[in-house]
């Protein structure tokens, strides 16, 4: 054990979070003891066969790859570190990390040669580095640099692809086509040395002919620094042969510890053993890994305009300094960043989450499922708060977490109206409904789908194309006849009644509808004024193990999740 580690393992030995290590590394010794034990027990036959379907799968994946592009992935240098330095020169030269006391985002290039690294507590820092200096986060200036180095790439790339403030990705393919340039290095060079001189901070670069090759070049001549990998295929083969796998983007330690007991450490062992792992990956991981230890990534650099999935916010405290009184106000201020951001990307959610951390680094979440789609934070916080309290019986607490999801884009919420209520009926056929008429019968009362209707361009409706009108009505006078709901079957429309009063009625009706088939199928009694929150003991609220701040959800699937489980955590 070198010194910087033994030191590090003497202080934190006592710790809650040196414990909750243990304890995730025993969790993850008996999950690599059981995997070898079902390797073992294949028969080598069943390997030989996957490793030949595996190859014959590897050279269909040549004829994919594509090396006609010039992908360049830019990481600026200690990022915070070197605006903190950029902003108070008196910095320059010395030891210090980006932070606190409790947590370091960053260190500059100098606490590193002390063994400061990022995710470290700031006491223990200093115990490695006495001289280190701790310097608090100004987020609004980082992300103030981050637009104009933004702003810069796009002179070269107007649909660069940002990666967080400090990484991006950018496609010189155009530039240099339209410019009779071959060479891209120079080009790099001159972006380089147009941030440093605009925004004073510099940049490392990686250039090759996909995303993850260039992803993985931009590490190796840092700092301010370049690497440009050709675009032959020979070339990136003998590139990533040799290749430790914890070096591909998306393999973190501990996929890398579990894929070591295996006996695979490089790219050249994942793809010699590439039947084996078609036999222990979930089919997701399995797709990710062969073509990366290949050598083969995306081409697609764009910025992502779409919606995403959820939003959240989160805080880290010292549990000895924040009072339980406190934790409702963090809370609220949680929610008003949530509500911030939905707004920004006018979206609404109808889902929200609460996420604690205890001071011995186990981590709780539960989650409730709104009467409606929202954005109001009104809305959301008696739910977050009463899902808080049941979180934090008994419990000292160090980071507090809210996060929406199930989101919709406002506008086209606003717009849908009654096809999303077309879209969750089935059809009859009565006629065939190319270009004809459909009857649609819910609730035992039969409708008419007439894509003869007038559509929006005609001025005549907001829906395009479809008319909600009574079967029994015939063909004509609909309009002199109230007309009842399709979904309670019991609010009755006044004749000509405008089409988004229909159109709330109908959502309000679906939403309705959906919550309650959503509780009988979980087989779950919810009183309509009850925030209910499961005990820890069941599925929505339950004690785990700490992992990175979670994106998405993963559910297990038996044995074919045998490793994708630890793929998904990085």
């Amino acid at each position: 054990m070198s010194k910087v580690a033994s030191t590090i393992t003497e202080l934190s030995r006592d710790s809650a979070y040196y414990k909750n290590e243990e304890r995730k590394s025993a969790a993850n010794d008996a999950k690599i003891a059981k995997l070898r034990a079902q390797v073992a027990a294949l028969p080598s036959s069943t390997i030989d066969r996957a490793q030949i379907a595996a190859e014959k799968w590897i050279l269909d994946l040549e004829t994919s790859r594509n090396l006609e592009n010039v992908i360049v992935h830019l990481d600026m240098d200690a990022y915070y570190c070197s605006v903190e330095e950029l902003d108070n020169p008196a910095l320059k030269g010395k030891p210090f990390g980006v932070g606190g006391m409790s947590m370091l985002s960053t260190a500059n290039y100098e606490a590193r040669k002390y063994g400061v690294r990022a995710a470290m507590p700031g006491y223990m820092a200093q115990k490695l580095c006495p001289e280190l200096i701790i310097v608090p986060m100004h987020f609004d200036r980082y992300r103030e640099l981050s637009r104009s180095i933004r702003a810069i790439l796009r002179r070269y790339d107007p649909n660069m692809q940002p990666l967080g403030l400090d990484e991006n990705y950018i496609n010189l393919t155009a530039y240099l086509k339209a410019r009779g340039l071959s060479d891209p290095e120079p080009v790099v060079q001159e972006i380089r040395e147009t941030i440093q001189r605009e925004t004073k901070l510099t940049a490392s670069a990686g250039i090759s002919c996909n995303k993850l090759l260039s992803k993985i070049g931009s590490d190796i001549n840092k700092p301010n620094g370049q690497f440009y990998l050709p675009p032959v295929r020979d070339a990136i083969l003998d590139f990533m042969r040799p290749l430790p796998i914890r070096k591909v983007w998306g393999v973190g330690k501990v996929s890398e510890r579990t894929l070591v007991s295996l006996g695979i450490n490089t790219c050249a062992d994942v793809v010699s053993k590439a039947g084996l792992l078609s036999l222990v990956l979930s089919e997701k991981g399995y797709r990710f890994l062969i073509p990366a230890a290949l050598g083969i990534g995306s081409v697609n650099v764009r910025e992502h305009t779409e919606l995403q999935k959820s939003m959240s916010s989160e805080r880290t405290f010292s549990p000895s300094n924040t009072p339980p009184e406190r934790w409702s106000e963090i809370l609220v201020h949680l929610i008003d960043t949530v509500i911030h951001d939905l707004a920004k990307h006018n979206a609404l959610t109808r889902h929200v989450s609460v996420k604690v951390k205890t001071d011995g680094f186990l981590v709780r979440q539960a989650g409730k499922l709104l009467p409606k789609y929202t954005n109001v934070a009104d809305d959301l916080e008696p739910v977050a708060a009463a899902l808080l309290r049941e979180a934090i019986q008994a419990v000292r607490l160090r980071l507090i977490g809210v996060k929406v999801s199930e989101l919709v884009d406002e506008a086209e919420w606003k717009q849908r109206g009654l096809h999303r209520f077309f879209g969750k009926q089935q059809l009859q056929q009565g006629q065939e409904v190319g270009g004809k008429s459909a009857e649609l019968v819910v609730q035992g009362h039969s409708y008419i789908l007439d894509p003869s209707s007038p559509s929006p361009s005609s001025g005549a409706s907001s829906d395009p194309g479809l008319l909600l009108r009574s079967a029994t009505a015939g063909a004509t006078g609909t309009d002199s006849i109230p007309t009842t709901c399709p979904v309670c079957d019991q609010h009755q429309f006044p004749p000509g009644a405008d089409n988004a009063v229909v159109n709330a009625h109908v959502d309000e009706c679906l939403t309705r509808m959906q919550l309650a088939e959503e509780r009988r199928l979980a087989r779950i009694k919810v009183h309509e004024d009850e925030v209910a929150v499961p005990r820890p003991d069941m599925k929505r609220a339950r004690d785990e193990e700490d992992p990175a701040p979670p994106v998405t959800k993963r559910k297990r699937k038996g044995k074919e999740r045998t490793l994708h489980d630890f793929f998904a955590e990085h």
